[in-house]
């Protein structure tokens, strides 16, 4: 993070811790995850973290000893020696293992989630590079697109069938019947354990009440019902125009 845009994050703090109470204000930052990671110290990272009062800050890595019982830092998990050891499973595996001096190194960086996992959306390449979607541990998963196209990419539906089909849930699903588009997101038509609905496409959320299976043409989301309503909105056109010129 640059100089000015922590004095300007310092600003705001001051300005809200003095004037809170009267004018009732929030606190709005692009402060983030990866702008702790990034940050160049003498020893090694930092990690995310917010305080009591809810302003986010970098915090120092310092303790590595889990002997008894002590917990470890964030993305961090006890090894076998009683050692604190960087958590496999976690987005900060690579910034953790090569230190804050080699992050500007790497061709490429992930972006995390302050729980430590992975973004459902990561991109390479700059502004002509492309993005794809992920699940939380970092494993590839179905849907992509160019880095300038993917403004409205969340990989919400990949994302989603990736959790449900994990192993590692107390109830994985063997089948997850969701259809996701080339993005990784929801299609508008959604059909799973014989109902279906109409969803928003960046979350999933319903936006139609819940049908069977067998009535989901009458979902406005239907690609048959459109073209049914258009078919009839053209033969209710058609037979204006004829009756205007045949009466």
């Amino acid at each position: 993070m640059s100089n000015i845009k922590m004095k300007i994050l310092a600003f705001i703090i001051i300005i809200k811790c003095a004037f809170a109470d009267e004018l009732n204000l929030d606190l709005v930052s692009d402060y983030n995850v990866n702008d702790c990671l990034k940050i160049n110290n003498e020893d090694h990272i930092s990690y995310y973290k917010v305080d009591t009062n809810g302003f986010p800050y970098c915090e120092k890595y310092g303790n590595t000893s889990c002997a008894n019982g002590t917990a470890c830092e964030p993305y961090l998990t006890c090894g076998d020696d009683e050692e604190c050891v960087v958590d496999t499973t976690s987005c900060f595996k690579y910034y953790i293992s090569l230190g804050a001096r080699n992050v500007s190194s790497l061709l490429w960086t992930a972006e995390c989630t302050a729980d430590g996992f992975w973004a459902p959306k990561q991109c390479k390449g700059g502004p002509s590079g492309r993005c794809f979607c992920y699940d939380k541990k970092g494993t590839r998963l179905f849907g992509s697109a160019f880095q300038d196209q993917s403004n409205n990419m969340t990989c919400a539906c990949t994302r989603r069938k990736a959790e449900l089909l994990d192993s590692s849930n107390p109830n994985p699903r063997i089948f997850v019947s969701f259809h996701c588009d080339e993005m990784g997101n929801f299609e508008e038509l959604q059909c799973d354990s014989g109902h279906c609905w109409c969803a928003d496409p960046g979350t999933g959320e319903p936006t139609s009440v819940i049908v069977p299976e067998k009535t989901m043409k009458f979902l406005k989301c239907c690609k048959i019902t459109r073209i049914l309503q258009k078919q009839h909105l053209c033969f209710t056109k058609c037979l204006t125009v004829l009756r205007s010129h045949l009466f």
